[in-house]
C-alpha cells in the first residue's frame, strides 16, 4: 500500500546552527508529508565525524572530506561587509577598505596576533588584519553582534527584510562560501 512504502524512521542530520531558520522552512512540508519520518537535528559548527557519530545527513561550508559521503553543492554564498544602522550612525561609514582599521570589527577566528579577512577588493584577493572587538566562533552570533551595534561584520548576505543591517564597502567582499549536502556514499 502507499502507506508501506512512504518512508518512515529516524534522520539525524547536522547543520550548522545559522542554518536553523531556513532548514526550519524547508523542512516542514517534508515532515508534515512523512509522519512516521523522525528528525533528529544537531545544530553545531563542530566538524562532527559523522561516521561514528551515526549521522544520515550533513550540512557543510565545505566539500565533502571522506570517501565514506557523497556531497552535493546546494548553494553558494557571497560574503559581504555589513554593520547596523545604529553602529554607523555613531561611529561613521567607513569609504575605503583602509577605513576598518578605526572601526569596531566582529571576528568569527583569531589567535594572539589578531585575525585576518581573506577579501576580494575590485576582484582582486586581499588580505586584511585586524584586531577584533569581538571573536565569535559562529556565523549568527556574529550577525546578532551587528544587529546589536558591536560593530562591522564579514557574512553571507543576511536576510535583509528587516532592514537591521545595511551593506558597506560594496566593491569588497568575502570568497564564496559553498554550502553542501553529505549523505552516505552507500546509500
Amino acid at each position: 500500500s502507499a502507506l508501506e512504502a512512504s518512508p518512515r524512521g529516524t534522520v539525524r542530520m547536522t547543520a550548522p546552527p545559522g542554518m536553523a531558520p531556513m532548514l526550519m522552512t524547508m523542512l516542514a512540508p517534508f515532515l508534515a508529508a512523512h509522519p512516521a519520518v523522525v528528525l533528529e537535528l544537531e545544530l553545531s559548527d563542530r566538524r562532527a565525524d559523522l561516521l561514528l557519530e551515526g549521522f544520515d545527513i550533513a550540512l557543510r561550508s565545505g566539500p565533502v572530506d571522506t570517501a565514506d559521503f557523497v556531497g552535493r553543492r546546494i548553494f553558494n554564498a557571497v560574503r559581504g561587509l555589513y554593520a547596523s544602522k545604529e553602529y554607523l550612525a555613531r561611529r561613521g561609514r567607513p569609504k575605503k577598505l583602509a577605513d576598518l582599521a578605526s572601526h569596531d570589527l566582529v571576528a568569527t577566528r583569531a589567535t594572539e596576533s589578531g585575525a585576518v579577512w581573506d577579501l576580494i577588493v575590485k576582484g582582486r584577493a586581499q588580505r586584511f588584519s585586524f584586531r577584533p572587538k569581538l571573536v565569535v566562533n559562529e556565523l549568527m552570533a556574529a550577525r546578532h553582534a551587528a544587529r546589536a551595534g558591536v560593530g562591522i561584520v564579514l557574512i553571507p548576505t543576511p536576510e535583509l527584510e528587516r532592514g537591521d543591517l545595511e551593506h558597506i564597502l560594496p566593491t569588497v567582499s568575502g570568497p564564496t562560501m559553498g554550502m553542501w549536502l553529505l549523505y552516505p556514499a552507500h546509500r
